[in-house]
């Protein structure tokens, strides 16, 4: 299944995110288990949300499309809550275990 993130240069080697946001107030939670021993890498189901809250015209950053098997999606798959207008969104998200995933699902 394909899913999207927001990559800041080689934010899956590193694993660190800057918040590089225009409309977005807050994440206020997420339904995630994080083991603390493991870094993850974290997608988003739709596209959208992304060219919706994400600044990409940033010469740093960049949408990718990454097709991951479906079985691994649906074993991370959760929820972040993210406020809009006033109105808390819950948004479909995956956090897979950053070593289990592989480099080579990325598409575009």
């Amino acid at each position: 299944m394909i899913v999207y993130r927001y990559d800041i240069n080689s934010c899956l080697e590193t694993n660190s995110q800057k918040l590089v946001l225009k409309n977005l107030q807050s994440n206020l939670f997420n339904t995630f288990n994080y083991n603390k021993d493991k870094k993850y890498v974290h997608f988003f189901r739709y596209k959208s949300f992304i060219q919706y809250f994400f600044d990409d015209n940033s010469a740093e950053g960049m949408i990718i499309s990454v097709d991951i098997p479906p079985e691994l999606l649906n074993k991370y798959k959760g929820f972040g809550f993210y406020i809009v207008e006033n109105q808390e969104f819950p948004i479909p998200e995956y956090a897979i275990p950053l070593e289990e995933f592989n480099e080579d699902w990325i598409i575009g």
